[in-house]
């Protein structure tokens, strides 16, 4: 069994069900005459009919809820029955992370949503400004002056520069990826800052000053939370870096910084839009002028995202969520569509990528050549293969045990460990072993140490007879 990966996907875990409560809760909660989604007359929310289907709601929650965690049980499961095969659990949870968890916590919401729509048109329920798409001039023209200022995100962009100057060095390919990594999150952020200054300036009532409060207010807050991502996002970078490149473990570091940012995040988000919408209620609580938008069809029932938002007629790039906090794509745009559409294509490369990858690390097994012809010697293995002379072999030597040792390039699941490490005692070494089944073949060269077992004991001896004999040590 692997405890720290257990205790990542019960993190994870945790992460989402704090995300399906938000949705849920904001789901059922009414705003400005929308409940579950869809714009109905508060006189008629407590009709008999929409009643019955309303009530429904906790139901589907509690039923949905239980195939939520039913669904990731195998998970852990897989851990437990193949140790030694964690990308097949891994890739199952990133399956179960992106999609299945995505589909139960929406079902709930999309089964009453269209219930409740059906009733409204079966009603002929439409009122307020239908489509409702005027701005409000004068909030138009001054919400800007709230805006955080762009050149702000240089320092985010540039913090993970700090990596140049550890051990490692500029030179480092790792620490290359990350600060670009780090550098394009940032310039994704940045887009996402600039979509929340664009921000159509709506009309929430027939009082200017109203409108212009709530909008820059709008503005200011969610501006705020880019760019506090954008300073999280590289600060989590440093550190995940930090953590990577420490002795034992580092990978599970580097998994749990990354859940616990997300999980900051989540409560960044649900911080910044509960005040928003405090602020919001308060000023419109007492307003004698509201003025109700109704544009249901512009809001598309979708299994990833709930509702979507598809308004030909709205030029913004990002509006505010009808349901759940934050603000979504307007996909009936270019940049909508884009940000959409590609942010799925990157969840789906990312997990056929890291599928992949774990696969041909589990499933390739180190094997020794020696190929008396050429007088060499390869280790054949997925990524971290190695190939070296006879004649540079040093000394070959069985051992019941390797010392204390700390990765640097490689992979260590507590079953298999192969790659680059750091062995004390031989310093920089190449490890192709199967743990915990002694002995081990110890292998110097003028440069490193090579460390390689069989899975069986008769493996490793037939292969240190060959190998002694072949180069004469």
């Amino acid at each position: 069994m692997h405890p720290a990966m257990l205790v990542l996907y019960c993190l994870v875990l945790l992460v989402f069900l704090f995300c399906a409560v938000a949705v849920w809760n904001s789901a059922k909660t009414p705003a400005q005459s929308v409940i579950f989604g869809v714009t109905i007359p508060p006189s008629e929310q407590k009709t008999s009919e929409v009643k019955a289907v309303t009530s429904r709601f906790p139901k589907l929650c509690l039923k949905w809820g239980i195939i939520f965690l039913l669904t990731f049980l195998p998970a852990p499961v897989l851990l437990e029955i193949i140790p030694d095969r964690i990308a097949l659990s891994s890739a199952y949870f990133m399956v179960w992370a992106i999609v299945i968890s995505m589909y139960c916590i929406n079902r709930p919401f999309r089964l009453v949503r269209c219930a409740l729509l059906e009733i409204k048109r079966k009603n002929g329920w439409y009122f307020g400004a239908l489509h409702e798409t005027a701005v409000d001039t004068k909030a138009s023209l001054l919400k800007n002056r709230s805006a955080l200022p762009a050149w702000l995100f240089l320092p985010a962009a540039a913090l993970p520069a700090i990596l140049f100057f550890t051990e490692h060095g500029p030179f480092e390919t790792g620490v290359v990826i990350s600060a670009c990594l780090n550098m394009a999150l940032t310039a994704l952020f940045y887009v996402c800052y600039r979509a929340a200054k664009n921000l159509r300036a709506r009309v929430w009532s027939e009082d200017s000053r109203i409108n212009l409060a709530i909008n820059c207010e709008r503005q200011r807050v969610w501006s705020q939370f880019w760019m506090i991502t954008a300073y999280w996002n590289s600060i989590s970078c440093v550190a995940a870096w930090t953590l990577l490149n420490l002795p034992e473990r580092g990978a599970y570091g580097v998994a749990a910084v990354s859940i616990l940012t997300g999980f900051a995040e989540l409560v960044l988000i649900t911080v910044t839009d509960t005040a928003f919408r405090r602020f919001r209620k308060k000023l419109l609580s007492a307003d004698k002028t509201p003025v109700v938008a109704d544009d249901d069809d512009y809001w598309k029932d979708s299994w990833f995202a709930g509702l979507v938002y598809c308004n030909p007629n709205d030029t913004s790039t990002m509006v505010e969520k009808r349901v759940g906090t934050g603000t979504t794509m307007n996909i009936a745009t270019k940049k909508g569509r884009l940000l959409c559409f590609g942010g799925m294509a990157a969840a789906a490369v990312l997990v056929v990528g890291l599928s992949g990858f774990l696969m041909l690390s589990d499933f390739s097994v180190p094997t020794m050549q020696i190929d008396s012809a050429s007088r060499t010697v390869s280790i054949d293995v997925a990524f971290y293969g190695t190939k070296f002379d006879e004649a540079s072999v040093k000394s070959v030597t069985l051992a019941d045990s390797i010392p204390k040792s700390s990765r640097t390039n490689g992979s260590d699941d507590g079953y298999t460990a192969v790659g680059h490490f750091t062995v004390d005692g031989f310093g920089p070494s190449l490890l192709y072993v199967h743990e915990n089944h002694p002995p081990y073949l110890v292998i110097r060269l003028a440069d490193k140490t090579i460390f390689y077992n069989g899975k069986t004991g008769q493996q490793t001896e037939a292969v240190f007879q060959k190998l002694k004999a072949a180069s004469g040590k």
